[in-house]
């Protein structure tokens, strides 16, 4: 992975130490003690945070395992954040992933779920102009909604940075 994770900096014009100090991805278990308190049942949720070099880096690791051919596109180099939620356990099912911070809650421009072994993750895409704003405006939060309550992942300057953001 970490050499697609370069090669994935690479082609997006970032150069120099950066280039192998980021990875691209950011993971979070949620499960802060004060979110259960008030929710009884709540799962945890595994997050996966991905900005445009390491959706690319991914995509290359696919490549490479199935053997195909890999290009990158401008679409793919856009900015943009995707995260991957999914309940740690069977009860879980995320039913929304939003960014928060303060009183500001932005939707993703595209959220897709599936069902896997009995509980339902999700998938979503952040593209638009409000999203970028407020991840570039200094820390925030990717809460996941489930039919329990709410989980929530701090982001921090440091993990924007991982995430080329």
């Amino acid at each position: 992975m970490f050499r697609t994770a370069v090669i994935a900096l690479l082609s997006l014009g970032l150069t120099g130490t950066s280039v192998y100090a980021a990875d691209g991805v950011v993971n979070c278990t949620s499960r802060k003690v004060k979110e259960t308190f008030r929710h009884t049942g709540l799962a945890t949720v595994d997050m996966q945070m991905r900005g445009a070099a390491g959706d690319i880096a991914a995509y290359a690791a696919d490549a490479k395992r199935f053997h195909r051919e890999f290009a990158t596109t401008d679409a793919m180099k856009t900015w943009h954040l995707t995260v991957i939620a999914a309940p740690a356990s069977a009860a879980g099912v995320i039913q929304n992933i939003v960014l928060a911070t303060g009183s500001t809650v932005v939707a993703p421009s595209l959220l897709m779920t599936t069902t896997v072994e009995g509980s339902v993750a999700a998938y979503a895409t952040f593209t638009s102009p409000e999203a970028r704003a407020l991840v570039q405006s200094g820390d925030f939060q990717v809460v996941a909604e489930l039919q329990a309550g709410r989980r929530s992942c701090d982001v921090s300057q440091k993990d924007r940075a991982r995430l080329g953001l």
